[in-house]
C-alpha cells in the first residue's frame, strides 16, 4: 500500500538527479511511497511501474532501477530466490510515523549474515564429505575387510552415489538434495543456464530450484525469451546501456519471462520522447 512520505527541497537541486532524466526522479520519489517503514520494498518492476506510472504503458524501468542503483539511491539484494531493495539513507531523509506497521522484509544486513552462515555450513558439509571419501578410500587398503570398496557397513545396500538424485526424495526436499548429494541437471534446464547472461546468472543451484517449480510446457518459451532478449532488448544487449538484469533465480520466481521490452533501435527515442512529454505537461498546466 502507497504511504505519505516527506520531499525536502534540496532533492530539485540535487546535481546527480538534476543531470538525469526526469523520469529518474520520479520514479525514486515513488519508490519512497512504495517502501515500508525501513524502506524497503520487493524488486517488482512490473507492479513498481502499475503503480508509480499507471498510464505510461510504454515504460520500461530497467534502466531507470539501474541507473538509481549505479548511484548508490537504492541498493538491491535477495535471498531465497526473492528479490528486494533498499532505499538508502532512509533514516536521513524520512520519519515514518510511529503506527506504521513493521517492516516484514529481512535487512541487507540480515541477508549477509544468512548467506555468510550458509556459506559456512556449504563448508563444512564440503570438509565433512571429502572426509568420508578420505576413510572410504583407506578401507580400500585393507582386504580383509569384506565388501569395503561396494557396501556400507552391515547393510547390503551399495553406497550412493552424491551425483545421482534419489527418486525416493520429495519434491520438498529438493534443497537439501542440491546441498548434501550434488545436482544433475535438467538439459532443458542447462540450455536455459547458457542462454541466461553469464555475469547475471547468480546461484545455479537456487535457480534449478526455481526452474523445477514451473510447469514443463513453459521451458522452451522461458528458454526462447532469454534468448531473444539478449539480442533484442536495450537493457540487456549492449553494454553502454546495460540495464539491470535480476539474477536467474529471480527471473524464474518472479515470471520474469512474461515482461516486454524496448528494442534496442528504439531506446533512446523513447526516453527522449518521455522527457518531451513532461515538458509538455508542464507547459499545459502552467
Amino acid at each position: 500500500m502507497p504511504r505519505s512520505r516527506n520531499i525536502k527541497p534540496g532533492l530539485f537541486k540535487n546535481e546527480i538527479l538534476g543531470d538525469a532524466d526526469p523520469i529518474y526522479s520520479l520514479l525514486f520519489v515513488g519508490l519512497w511511497t512504495l517502501a515500508d517503514k525501513e524502506g524497503r520494498l520487493e524488486n517488482r518492476p512490473k507492479k513498481i511501474k502499475a503503480e508509480i506510472f499507471p498510464y505510461r504503458f510504454d515504460l520500461d524501468l530497467s534502466m531507470a532501477l539501474a541507473w538509481l542503483m549505479d548511484e548508490s539511491f537504492i541498493t538491491e539484494y535477495g535471498i531465497d530466490g526473492k528479490s528486494y531493495f533498499q532505499v538508502n539513507n532512509w533514516h536521513k531523509h524520512q520519519s515514518p510515523h510511529h503506527k506504521e506497521v513493521k517492516s516484514e522484509i529481512p535487512s541487507i544486513e540480515q541477508v549477509e549474515k544468512l548467506n555468510e552462515n550458509q556459506r559456512l555450513a556449504d563448508a563444512q558439509l564440503k570438509h565433512d564429505s571429502s572426509m568420508d571419501h578420505g576413510q572410504l578410500k583407506e578401507s580400500a587398503s585393507y582386504p580383509l575387510i569384506p565388501d569395503s570398496l561396494n557396501l556400507i557397513p552391515d547393510s547390503l545396500n551399495p553406497i550412493p552415489d552424491p551425483l545421482i538424485p534419489d527418486p525416493l526424495i520429495p519434491d520438498s526436499l529438493i534443497p537439501e538434495v542440491i546441498s548434501s548429494r550434488g545436482v544433475n541437471y535438467t538439459e532443458q534446464f542447462e540450455l536455459f543456464w547458457q542462454a541466461y547472461p553469464n555475469d547475471r546468472r547468480g546461484n545455479k543451484k537456487r535457480a534449478f530450484i526455481n526452474w523445477k517449480k514451473i510447469d514443463s510446457e513453459m521451458y522452451a518459451l522461458i528458454t526462447d525469451h532469454v534468448k531473444r532478449r539478449v539480442v533484442e532488448a536495450a537493457d540487456w544487449s549492449s553494454p553502454k546501456e546495460r540495464g539491470y538484469i535480476i539474477q536467474a533465480e529471480g527471473f524464474l520466481s518472479g515470471e520474469r519471462w512474461e515482461d516486454s521490452w524496448i528494442p534496442v533501435v528504439d531506446y533512446s527515442e523513447t526516453t527522449r520522447g518521455n522527457i518531451e512529454r513532461i515538458r509538455n505537461m508542464g507547459d499545459l498546466n502552467g
